[in-house]
């Protein structure tokens, strides 16, 4: 932020909105375990966790909810994200729906 105030000079004014710290749940937690059994029934394997370089309100709720485990998944594409273009393969939102449906109904009996 000092190189950016440097840059644009005292005539600018920066100012911290928001400053989240990522988030990460370990892929063992056996929190996310009915999850992880359903999406590895649809792979035909275990999903691989990995990182996420992009910001989601995920980053405020989980300290919120006192770091409770937790796993971004859903129909759009990372690199569409709040792009002018942006769009959703009507495919990948009935695969995230019925996701969602499996979870809910195994979590809920």
């Amino acid at each position: 932020m000092a190189d950016v105030q440097k840059i644009c000079g005292d005539e600018a004014a920066i100012e911290v909105v928001t400053d989240f710290r990522g988030f990460a749940t370990d892929p063992d937690d056996p929190n996310i375990d009915p999850l992880v059994d359903i999406l590895a029934a649809r792979l035909g394997r275990r999903p691989q966790a990995t990182g996420a370089p992009y910001f989601t309100d995920a980053s405020a709720l989980v300290p919120g909810f006192d770091n409770v485990a937790t796993v971004v998944i859903g129909p759009g594409e990372a690199a569409q994200c709040h792009q002018t273009d942006e769009f959703c393969y009507v495919q990948n939102i009935d695969d995230a729906f019925d996701i969602y449906s499996s979870l809910i109904q195994r979590m809920c009996k």
